[in-house]
């Protein structure tokens, strides 16, 4: 099964400022069963070219830090939530999620039944319609 972790509350999370960390507390307390197991700052997409070549040791550390990060992606039943975790939540989410969608489907295959979802403490009507419009979960605790 996919997933390092429970989805339950952890004393801290990979990736997550304290802030998102109490937005993504308040999400798993308010929907305990929205997924079955969760990975945190999870690496899509590709690195920046260089101009200068690196030393093998450090091509690694490189490709991970210079790839886009996705905050949380849970698991259950066969489907995929890729997660945003956001305090306010504008624009700039949506446009990471919607980055974060292509380049996670891009990475697993066309096959695999991803959803994406903005977690967020403020509600903003116009974020709202404009995920509704784009087919993601607004969720806002």
């Amino acid at each position: 099964m996919r997933g390092r972790f429970n989805f339950e509350l952890l004393s801290s999370y990979p990736h997550l400022s304290p802030r998102e960390s109490e937005i993504w507390n308040r999400f798993i307390q308010k929907y305990p069963t929205y997924c079955e197991r969760v990975d945190y700052d999870i690496a899509v997409g590709n690195v920046p070219i260089m101009e200068e070549e690196l030393e093998e040791e450090w091509e690694h550390n490189a490709r991970y830090l210079g790839s886009y990060k996705i905050d949380a992606v849970g698991y259950d039943k066969g489907k995929h939530f890729i997660f945003e975790i956001r305090h306010r939540a504008g624009p700039s989410a949506l446009g990471n999620l919607m980055t974060y969608m292509f380049l996670y489907q891009e990475r697993v295959g066309e096959g695999v039944d991803a959803e994406p979802v903005l977690v967020t403490d403020l509600e903003r009507p116009d974020i709202r319609r404009l995920c509704a419009e784009h087919d993601i979960d607004y969720i806002v605790v």
